[in-house]
C-alpha cells in the first residue's frame, strides 16, 4: 500500500477535529473500525475491529478488557499520533516490531517533571523530520534511508500497519505555526506507554 502524503489543514483544528480526522483516516485505508476501550495510559484507546465482526455480534473481550494485559497476550499497541489536521503518524510501540521508536524512546526528551516525552515533529520542504537536539542526524518520518543500505517506509500515515485487533491510542494536539515552509508540531503522553 503507498504511503499517503500529509494533507494541509485548517491552521486551528480543535482536537476533536484532530481525533475524528484520524480516526476516519484509519477507517478510510483499512476498513478497521476503532472501538473504544478502557486504557489507564490514555483517554482515548482503540482497538481495531473488522465490520463484519461487529455485524455478526462476535465482538472480541479484548474491548472491554484492560489494556495493560495486552502485552501479556500478544497483542500490538500503536500510538496514532494526530499533529493538527496535517499529519497522522502511527508508530509502533512494541520492541519487536521492526518500524518500532523503541530503540529511540531514551534518546527523547522529558517535561521538567519527568511525566511527558517531548517530541516535535517539522515539516520542511526537504521532508518531515523528528526534531530533537539528542538525535545527531533526526530520523526521518516519511521515507529515507535506515541506514543498512535499505529504506524505511516512514511513519506519516501509514496505516497499513495497524493489523486486525491491535490497539491504537490517539493523541492529539494543536500545532504550532511557523512562518515559511516550516511547521512544527509538539506533542507529548505519558511514558509508561513505551514499556
Amino acid at each position: 500500500m503507498p504511503i499517503d502524503r500529509p494533507e494541509r489543514g485548517p491552521l486551528n483544528p480543535t482536537k476533536e477535529e484532530m481525533r475524528s480526522r484520524a480516526l476516519k483516516k484509519l477507517f478510510d485505508t483499512t476498513e478497521l473500525v476503532p472501538l473504544q476501550t478502557h486504557s489507564p495510559l490514555s483517554q482515548h484507546c482503540y482497538r481495531a475491529t473488522r465490520l463484519e465482526t461487529i455485524s455478526s455480534g462476535s465482538t472480541d473481550t479484548a474491548t472491554t478488557r484492560d489494556e495493560g494485559n495486552s502485552h501479556e497476550e500478544g497483542g500490538q499497541v500503536f500510538l496514532l499520533l494526530q499533529c493538527g489536521l496535517d499529519f497522522t503518524v502511527v508508530v509502533p510501540v512494541s520492541p519487536s516490531h521492526p518500524l518500532s521508536w523503541c530503540p529511540w524512546r531514551n534518546r527523547l526528551g522529558k517535561t521538567k517533571d519527568g511525566t511527558r516525552l517531548h517530541q516535535h515533529i517539522t515539516r520542511t520542504a526537504s521532508g518531515v523530520v523528528l526534531q530533537e537536539q539528542s538525535f545527531a542526524v533526526p530520523p526521518r518520518l516519511d521515507t529515507h534511508p535506515d541506514g543498512n543500505g535499505g529504506t524505511h517506509p516512514g511513519w506519516v500515515n501509514n496505516f497499513d500497519l495497524i493489523a486486525e485487533g491491535d490497539l491504537c491510542h490517539l493523541f492529539t494536539n494543536k500545532p504550532d505555526e511557523k512562518a515559511g515552509n516550516t511547521r512544527k508540531y509538539f506533542f507529548g503522553q505519558k511514558p509508561e506507554i513505551w514499556n
